[in-house]
């Protein structure tokens, strides 16, 4: 059996990843429930224009099995998770998971600040 065809199979049957009692979670993605995985959040001083700051994001990353999407995502598309709503910064298509990149700016920061 090719690797191929074995993560076709775990993609239909949860048998690893997409299982939820080891990795996978329920989580409301765009108005559906469905199970994937959430990454770990990480924040840093966002670059607007020539200066460095004023924003902070976080970003963070969803696994979630291509066939969840009627579409593809792309990037600058608003995704909602449990009712959070986030812009997707950056997709990858890894072998029928999509693998998201999404941020939530924090605009009362950025008002805040004057150049």
């Amino acid at each position: 059996m090719s690797l191929s065809t074995r993560v076709r199979d775990d993609l239909e049957d949860g048998i690893v990843w997409f299982n939820e009692d080891d990795f996978a979670e329920y989580h409301v993605v765009n108005g559906a429930r469905v199970l994937c995985e959430l990454g770990a959040m990480r924040s840093r001083p966002e670059k607007i224009g020539r200066v460095t700051g004023g924003a902070y994001s976080g970003s963070s990353y969803i696994f979630i099995r291509a066939a969840d999407f009627t579409r593809a995502p792309k990037p600058d598309e608003p995704i909602d998770i449990d009712g959070v709503r986030y812009r997707i910064t950056n997709v990858m298509d890894d072998l029928g998971v999509y693998v998201i990149e999404y941020r939530r700016y924090d605009d009362d920061k950025l008002l805040s600040r004057s150049p």
